[in-house]
Formats: C-alpha cells, structure tokens, sequence
C-alpha cells in the first residue's frame, strides 16, 4: 500500500510555501494538487493559550466554533473538501494553523477576495472571542 505520509516529513508539504505576516500571525499559502490552501496561523492568540496552560487543540477549536457563528462557508467534513470545485471552504486545521481555507482552483480570485473583505474583518472579533473563553479559564 502506498502511503505519501510515510515517505514524507510532516512539513515536507509546506517546502514551496509562501507566507503572509499580521500582527496577530501570519497566513501560509500552498497548493496541493487543484487547491490552494491557506493556513491561518493566529501565533499571538496561540501563545495567550499557552501562557495559561492551554493546548493548541483547545484553541483551534474556540476559533473554529466562532467561525461557524459567523460564516456559512465552514465544514468539518474534510471529506466534502475533495469533492470541491469552483469553490471554497474554512475547515479545521492541521497542527500547524488555527484554521485552514480550501480555494479549488477555479475559485482563487474570489477566495483571496472573500478573505480580504469578509475573513479579515471578522478575525478581530474571532480573536477577541476566543480570548475572552481562555481569560475566564484562568
């Protein structure tokens, strides 16, 4: 049986990435046979996680709960993703991000602009919100 994850380091995917600094993160940009993936990487609420004793399973998953309040366009079905066409979705992330965007290729142009007038002006919030549930855990 033929298995890629074996014959591959975990970040070896991530080799012809292209980054993108915030203030709060940083965006990483792949392509992964007809998708483009992005991975939000939210490192200064990650590290308020930490601090108080937190994992990053806990964060990704506040995150990604307040995602789902606020766009339609989220799944947890990482199935449904292979699937996709001409379209994008928010779905969980790997051990690297807080969350991922899964653009098939066709849809790029409008998944980079979706981002920049919808998810950008959300995040604050989204941050803000997870924030709030650490600090009443501490």
């Amino acid at each position: 049986m033929h298995n890629v994850h074996l014959q591959q380091p975990p970040l070896a995917q991530y080799k012809c990435a292209i980054g993108y600094e915030f203030p709060w993160g940083h965006i990483l940009e792949r392509r992964v046979n007809q998708y483009v993936v992005w991975d939000f990487c939210l490192s200064q609420l990650l590290m308020h996680y930490l601090r108080v004793g937190k994992r990053l399973e806990d964060c990704q998953k506040q995150v990604f709960t307040a995602l789902e309040r606020t766009f339609d366009c989220t799944t947890r079905d990482l199935f449904a993703l292979v699937g996709l066409s001409k379209a994008w979705q928010l779905c969980p992330s790997s051990s690297v991000g807080m969350f991922s965007q899964v653009a098939h290729f066709t849809a790029e142009q409008q998944a980079r602009e979706w981002v920049v007038s919808e998810l950008m002006a959300a995040l604050p919030d989204i941050i803000a919100c997870a924030q709030r549930i650490v600090a009443k855990t501490e």
